[in-house]
């Protein structure tokens, strides 16, 4: 914060050579006279390095990106390629962190003699539940809760801790489970949600043992990658939180997925506090609410043909919740057809935020990319409008779509991609509100103002497909995929939802009442036996096939077409018979 000081955050897992780190160093320093460069003015600039061991080794057991840090740690400049001349760096200074758990494990000793390293342990129980208590009971004390709903947040935050720390014993990382790292950043997620009470919902220490329940659910069931081990997940926070809050907690209103709604529980948006949360009245109110608001959406965009089953429902109540949550930025896990795009969607326009999208054409790049985060950017950040950047896997045709988006999602601040003329726009759209902010407009402060409001307002949710390696590889060269984000993992389809679908997209086929049942069972039945021998397969060759909703809808469709056009023939065939007889009758 010291004005004397530009500050630099650097992801090194994104930069695979020396020359594209070279040039985002070089954004924050200019010539000062003949080859002695250093940042504007007369500031000195701090590079912090997160993720340092990231780099890809090359043919030679280098890492470019690190030998480039160390040359001018060394000698003080490094070397322009392009202009064929040595640039020397003054005023700088290195900060760098790493996970030694991940990445390459070690770093060049030659880079690391140049570093007083210090070792950050993982906090003690005691330390954590004092840092969550200190924001908790702030919370509690400055809204002016209950007397009894502050008496029990040491009681919750032991429950969390515990139940944090069984999950983290059942549940270990692995080749295909990668993602399941358990550390501060899923309790700060849980207290995230417990300071989202408000004293207007939350009267009793049953509603807020209620709440937190739910937020350990959310956070550590959501991300798990198969019924069984949400199932299992589930069953922990479940018993841990009855176990530490006594009588508090109803464990069936829990599996039964009575939880919290970002929305309006009955719909009523007047007697709804913005950004509040509440409990759901029940089951059937929440989905009634869900699909009047489906149909007014209908009304006004093209219309998506949803099925709201039950599976459906509970995902549209956990993107609601995500898309909310401070830095509420999600990844959505699953299966092409599965339904996250239109979910999405529904769920940003239940809770207010309008959907962006890009659109691929045959020369969409890089710099089309940037620029349209240039525009999703000015419009949450400029216009104060609540957006969510919604991004598939099948968009990103280039890998280097995701820098950004990681870069964004890992540090908080915006990447290096507005041109002057850009940021013109944008000062001028926000001279305003720094105004009425009693904030002093300079170039450095606008920015830094623009990136709070965008910080506010955006959100970004990428949807990804689990098949293949892709996500693998994805997690790995783009870690805040992961870490940066809320995880919603969608789950294959339950038989009500196969049902639920057949017979809602059979619905206009003319068929008996007992020939539509019959089609609707067989067809749902022939989905389940496929992902069952699939599984099979898998165990018996090591081979993946995978049955996904995309084609359990392909197959609906099908049948569809093959009806009408064998009932077309049939009637056609009719038709000419009955000519020919009429002919030999005469």
């Amino acid at each position: 914060n010291d004005q004397d000081y530009i500050y630099r955050a650097i992801n090194f897992n994104y930069y695979t050579t020396s020359m594209a780190l070279q040039t985002f160093l070089e954004a924050a320093i200019e010539m000062k006279s003949g080859k002695l460069y250093a940042p504007q003015g007369t500031k000195k600039c701090v590079y912090f390095i997160d993720d340092m061991n990231m780099p890809k080794i090359d043919t030679y057991g280098t890492q470019q990106p690190m030998t480039l840090i160390r040359q001018h740690l060394d000698y003080g400049h490094w070397y322009d390629r392009a202009q064929m001349t040595l640039k020397d760096v003054r005023m700088i200074n290195y900060i760098a962190c790493m996970n030694p758990t991940a990445g390459s494990f070690t770093i060049s000793p030659r880079l690391q003699r140049h570093f007083s390293t210090i070792a950050m342990g993982i906090p003690s129980n005691n330390s954590v539940k004092l840092i969550l208590s200190s924001m908790l009971d702030g919370h509690l004390q400055f809204h002016n809760f209950q007397r009894s709903v502050q008496e029990i947040s040491a009681k919750l935050l032991d429950s969390v801790i515990a139940i944090h720390q069984e999950i983290a014993k059942n549940f270990v990382p692995t080749a295909v489970r990668f993602h399941y790292n358990f550390n501060m950043r899923d309790l700060t997620q849980i207290l995230q949600g417990l300071l989202r009470a408000m004293p207007g919902v939350v009267k009793k220490p049953a509603t807020i043992a209620r709440l937190a329940a739910t937020e350990c659910i959310r956070v550590y069931s959501d991300r798990m990658i198969d019924l069984n081990d949400y199932h299992k997940a589930k069953d922990i926070c479940i018993t841990g939180a009855t176990k530490g809050l006594d009588t508090l907690i109803d464990p069936q209103e829990l599996r039964d997925e009575m939880m919290f709604t970002a929305f309006p529980p009955d719909g009523d948006e007047s007697a709804f506090d913005e950004g509040g949360y509440a409990p759901m009245i029940s089951q059937e109110m929440t989905e009634k609410v869900i699909k009047e608001k489906l149909q007014d959406y209908n009304e006004n965009h093209p219309v998506m043909n949803l099925v709201l089953f039950k599976d459906a429902i509970e995902h549209v109540v956990r993107i609601s919740r995500g898309i909310t949550s401070p830095n509420g930025h999600m990844l959505l896990v699953g299966l092409g057809g599965s339904g996250k795009q239109s979910l999405t969607r529904l769920a940003a326009d239940l809770v207010g935020y309008q959907v962006f999208q890009i659109t691929l054409t045959n020369n969409y790049g890089v710099a089309e990319f940037n620029a349209d985060l240039v525009k999703v950017f000015t419009q949450a950040g400029a216009k104060k409008i609540p957006t969510v950047f919604l991004l598939t896997d099948t968009q990103v045709i280039d890998e280097r779509f995701l820098i950004p988006i990681s870069d964004f999602l890992s540090t908080g601040t915006l990447p290096d991609i507005f041109a002057p003329e850009d940021k013109e726009v944008v000062f001028s759209a926000i001279k305003g509100a720094m105004k009425a902010a009693s904030v002093q407009f300079t170039p450095d402060e606008a920015m830094n103002f623009f990136t709070q409001r965008v910080k506010q307002y955006l959100r970004i949710v990428f949807c990804q497909s689990p098949s293949g390696d892709t996500f693998r590889v994805r997690a790995r060269r783009f870690p805040a995929l992961v870490t940066g984000t809320i995880i919603d993992w969608f789950h294959a389809w339950p038989e009500d939802a196969l049902y639920s679908v057949a017979k809602s997209f059979l619905a206009d086929v003319e068929l008996d009442g007992n020939d539509l049942e019959s089609v609707v069972q067989y067809i749902s039945m022939v989905h389940s036996s496929v992902i069952k021998i699939s599984d099979e397969y898998l165990e018996s060759e090591r081979r993946y096939n995978y049955a996904t909703p995309k084609s359990y809808l392909e197959l609906i469709s099908l049948f569809k077409s093959m009806l009408e056009q064998q009932r077309n023939t049939t009637f056609h065939n009719a038709e000419h018979f009955e000519k020919g007889l009429q002919m030999l009758k005469d």
